[in-house]
This record gives C-alpha cells, structure tokens and sequence, in this order.
C-alpha cells in the first residue's frame, strides 16, 4: 500500500512540474497510436519462470505462459520533457502452478492514465537525436473474468466472479492498477515514432487468478510491447489568414454598396474603382437604327 502512495506521490509532482513548464500550445504536439505485444503473470498461480528473475530470457519457461495484449494511445505532449497520455489494454493471460497443480486463464480490458518524462530531454543529453527514453507512472482501471483450473482432473476449481450464472452472462470483476515503466522512441519523421515498451501494473485486487494466498505479496502482470505512434497538431478553429483570403468579399463593403445603389436604380456609380479603370456603366455608343417596315393594309 505504501508503494501506491509513493507512486501517486510521484505522478502529483510529475504533473505540478509539467503544468509550470508547458511550452507547447494547446492545439500542438497530440499523438496516437497502437501497440502489440507479450504479457506475463504475476501472483499466486505461476511458478516465476516466465519472468526476467532469476533467468530470464536464458531459460526455456521464459517464453511460456504468454499471451498476446494489443492496445492503443491517446495523448498530448506539454513540452519536450513531459507527456500525458490515455491507454487502452485488451487481451488474455495464463498462469501456471506446478506446485500447486493449478493453471488459470483470464480475459482483461484495461483503461488507464500516466504521465511520461523523457530523461533524453530532462538532462540535456542530446536535443538532436532521434531517440527517446522516457519513463512513466500512472493509475488505471483493470476489469477481468478468470477461470481457475486443476491440471490433475481439468475440472474447474473457481470462477472469478464467483457465481458461475454471472460468470457466463459475462460479468466482469473490477480492480485499480497502478502501470508503471520504460520506453524508447525513435523518431521515423517529423510526425512518425516507432516504439518499445515493458511495464508493470500492480492490482489492488488478489482475485487476477482466482486464488486467494499469502504466497505472493505482489499480483499484477507485465508487458513488453511494440508500436507505432503518430504525432500531429489540431487545427485551429478561426484561422485569420485563411478567412481573410478566402472569404475577403464577404468582409467588403463595396458589394453590399453596389447591390443598393443598382436596387435604387443609379448604376453609374462603380464600387470598385478603386480595383479596377473608371467606367462608367451607363455611356453606352449609340447604334443607328435599322428601317422599320409596315406591314401593308
């Protein structure tokens, strides 16, 4: 518990920081993008060989017990050091227990906020490199349906939620999660960035896998995922320049004078001299008439 407070502690201060510096205007510096990549456990149900302790990816049961999550972003850059951003999360996950006899699986959506500091930009190591590195906290919104299974028998041990009616009518269990990470970005283009993401999310419920034990202190999962984000500014509603050069004779005068002056019946007077040569409209050559003939009686 103490370590979400510190967390929060920290995004509090991230963000008085960031609004006492910002640089970039309201309508500049947005992005979105979407990601993809691999999870693994951790909590009750899992016998830690898929994590980067104690072996890592040196080890075989490193690249079991994964499944694929794909999500997306949406956020806005307050100035070269800091970021906020908007996250959504979708996938499945597994945990094994060889000790135990156990395995679980669970559908996720995750929704969550954090605020990013790039440390490139923060120390002043190198403003003309393409490369990010930032790291990031935050706090989100986990909700979950899990399936707890024995390996001996395949029978079902536990629903989470518990009743099974609510279970398959697709009811879901909620619980906050405080993400937190590292990322690098690499700058494609001006408004293109490719990056790569690992992270954590702590949960405040021990329910992820359907066991309830004193065996882990921590339960949440992480991510190591790949993606794509691109940068861009909103227009700006009201734009002088384009209104004045593209709808300048709606602001001129001289054509509301011109319909008022041919309405009373004196077109002699051109509004717009002063755009074009006086002419009068009224000094018409004369033409000869031709000869009329009567028809006769």
């Amino acid at each position: 518990m103490r370590f979400r407070k510190n967390i929060i502690l920290v995004l509090f201060l991230i963000l008085g920081t960031t609004l006492s510096a910002q640089n970039y205007r309201k309508h500049q510096q947005w992005f979105f993008g979407a990601h993809a990549g691999y999870n693994a456990f951790w909590g009750d149900i899992t016998d830690n060989g898929n994590h980067i302790l104690p072996g890592g990816p040196f080890q075989e049961s490193y690249y079991k017990d994964r499944k694929v999550m794909y999500g997306a972003w949406l956020g806005k850059e307050f100035n070269n050091k800091f970021s906020f951003r908007t996250q959504f999360i979708y996938g499945q996950m597994v945990g094994t227990s060889d000790f135990d006899k156990k395995q679980f699986s669970s559908s996720n959506r995750e929704f969550n906020v954090t605020l990013a500091i790039d440390l490139v930009d923060l120390f002043d190591w190198n403003h003309k490199s393409p490369w990010d590195w930032y790291v990031y906290g935050g706090i989100g919104v986990l909700s979950f349906r899990s399936t707890l299974y024995s390996l001996n028998s395949g029978e079902i041990i536990r629903f989470a939620p518990f009743d099974s009616i609510k279970f398959h009518s697709n009811r879901r269990l909620m619980t906050m999660v405080i993400p937190f990470g590292m990322g690098i970005n690499y700058n494609l283009t001006k408004n293109w960035r490719f990056t790569l993401e690992t992270n954590m999310r702590s949960a405040s419920s021990d329910w992820l896998d359907g066991e309830v034990s004193k065996k882990r202190n921590f339960e949440g999962y992480s991510l190591t995922s790949i993606g794509v984000t691109y940068v861009f500014n909103i227009p700006k509603k009201g734009n002088r320049g384009s209104r004045h050069s593209n709808f300048e004779a709606m602001s001129d005068n001289s054509g509301k004078e011109y319909r008022k002056v041919r309405h009373n019946g004196n077109i002699s007077k051109n509004p717009f001299k002063q755009r074009r040569p006086h002419r009068s409209s009224v000094k018409i050559k004369g033409q000869r008439r031709g000869k009329v003939f009567k028809t006769p009686d």
